[in-house]
């Protein structure tokens, strides 16, 4: 029986030193590479991707590969923080 390989990509959307969100993202990858697919790992804090404007729809070369690798992936993979909004008494 053939072993069908996937290639996973994953993306990591906090900007924090040491986050735990991509922290558990490349244990996740790891484990994927484990059994034997192909992952890779898009870290948003380490690229210089544009915000995207109206203003300015030029896709930058970082983002074209992001986007090429993304089309081309089997699964992907999003990993983002949480920001939930205080509670009352929390602001108070």
């Amino acid at each position: 029986m053939e072993t069908l390989s996937l290639k996973v990509v994953g993306l990591s959307g906090s900007l924090n030193e040491n986050s735990r969100t991509t922290i558990a993202l490349q244990q996740c990858l790891s484990f994927i590479e484990a059994s034997g697919h192909s992952t890779h790992l898009f870290d948003l804090k380490t690229k210089n991707i544009p915000f995207f404007s109206e203003a300015n729809r030029q896709v930058s070369l970082t983002a074209q590969a992001m986007i090429d690798e993304i089309r081309t992936a089997d699964a992907l993979i999003l990993s983002l923080i949480h920001i939930s909004e205080p509670t009352r008494q929390e602001a108070i």
